[in-house]
This record gives structure tokens, sequence and C-alpha cells, in this order.
């Protein structure tokens, strides 16, 4: 089980100019990075980013066909303005292919072999790191931070 002992900014109490949006805000940005790195040091110790291990995710989930380069950015959990960049690294390492479309207009990209079985063994990794990550909330706590968080981001996207 992971700890999050080594946060990158501890939860200081809110400053008195603070105003309570403030503070959620600062907070779900703090939380959002400490969970990233939870979850990213088992990544990381395997040679890949998080961002790297969700495009593999994207191209697993697929199939054989794989998807256009700007359906794989389209997925990303993070936007990243380099998807080709990223896909240029994990074709280096040998877990990614990229081919031409039949018009030559498009790229496909597509997860290799290699790919597939560091996926497979990096998956359960992430799930445990993700689960202890929330492990202290009960059943309805996670329902009500998953309903909160979902009507956050709907209005971020529906201003």
């Amino acid at each position: 089980m992971y700890k999050i002992c080594c946060m990158t900014t501890p939860l200081a109490p809110p400053r008195t100019s603070d105003s309570r949006h403030q503070t959620a805000v600062r907070s779900l940005l703090a939380i959002a990075e400490d969970i990233r790195n939870v979850v990213e040091r088992d990544l990381l110790a395997r040679g890949i980013t998080f961002q790297q291990y969700n495009v593999l995710r994207i191209l697993a989930d697929a199939g054989a066909e794989g998807l256009p380069t700007l359906e794989v950015a389209e997925r990303l959990l993070e936007r990243a303005p380099g998807v080709t960049r990223l896909m240029d690294r994990l074709e280096r390492q040998g877990l990614a292919a990229r081919t031409r479309g039949a018009d030559r207009r498009q790229v496909f990209c597509a997860i290799t072999e290699k790919g597939s079985s560091l996926l497979n063994d990096l998956r359960p990794r992430v799930e445990r790191a993700e689960e202890s990550v929330v492990s202290g909330l009960n059943p309805n706590e996670l329902a009500a931070l998953s309903h909160f968080l979902n009507r956050i981001r709907a209005r971020l996207m529906n201003p």
C-alpha cells in the first residue's frame, strides 16, 4: 500500500485573505499533483511517464487498427501539446508504432506487443496506487466525491 507522505505542497490552513473558492481550488490543485505523484511512482521506475502510460492505455483500448494521432490527443486525461513527441518516445522504446492511412494524410498509432506486455504489467500497479489514494473513503463518500468532481468538470466544460 502506498502512503501519501511525500506531498509536494502541504495543505496549509487557508490564509485569512482567501475566499472559500480559492481555498477549494488550491486544495484540488495540490491533491491532483499528489495523486499524480503516487500513481506515477511505479511508472517512472519502469521508464515511462503518466502521459505515456495514458497513451498506451488508449491505444490498447483502440484495438489492432489503432487510432489517428488527433483522436489519441482528444482522449488523453491530461492535455498534451506534443502528442507527436509522446509518440516519438513510445516508438523509440518499441512500445507503440505509427503507420500512414490509405490517403497518406492520416497517421495511425497502435500499441505494439512490447507495449501491451508493459501495460499489462503496470495496470495492476496503477490500480493499487489509485485504490490507496482513496482507501480512507467509504463507498458513499467515494460516490459523493465523484459526484462533486463531475459537477465541477461539467461546469468547466460548459461555462
